[in-house]
């Protein structure tokens, strides 16, 4: 499976130079990554970063970047995080086999004194589709991942 990261900027140039650092150590190599900026331009040399500069809607740009490619699988990462391990797409691969749209979760370090995020156990208990659709709006606050597969996509926008 072939699968795209797109990296969020909003100003923090140094940060995703440290998150594209650390996916060059991945056990598996996305196909591209896109850096998507809304305001200060990243620039990159790497023939496979693709910087998407708008100012208007880089995520839309994004996604019309992603679909002339032939990846089969966007994972979307905020600027001011990175993988914490290196088969970070490995398992994101996994969960594409059996799911379209694959919600990550992120761990916070404060004065080094570990903190889990509390979504994790509410997903678990969660038992109805409204209990997890009122816990993705929710999430979105508490994630710094998440990915889609091409076929979830295009089901996606044919929705909207």
């Amino acid at each position: 499976m072939k699968i795209s990261i797109c990296i969020t900027n909003h100003n923090q140039n140094d940060l995703v130079k440290q998150t594209l650092d650390i996916i060059e150590y991945q056990y598996q190599k996305p196909e591209y990554i896109f850096v998507c900026s809304d305001d200060k331009p990243f620039k990159s040399k790497d023939p496979n970063v693709i910087c998407i500069n708008k100012s208007n809607d880089p995520m839309n740009s994004v996604i019309k970047e992603f679909l002339d490619t032939d990846s089969d699988a966007l994972v979307f990462i905020d600027g001011y995080s990175y993988p914490k391990e290196k088969d970070f797409l490995i398992k994101y691969e996994d969960l594409f086999e059996k799911y379209d749209l694959v919600i990550g979760t992120i761990e916070y370090i404060k004065n080094k004194n570990k903190i889990e995020n509390p979504f994790v156990d509410k997903w678990e208990n969660a038992k109805t589709f409204t209990e997890k659709l009122d816990l993705i709006t929710e999430m979105n606050g508490f994630t710094s991942n998440f990915g889609i597969t091409r076929t979830g996509l295009m089901k996606y926008l044919k929705f909207m």
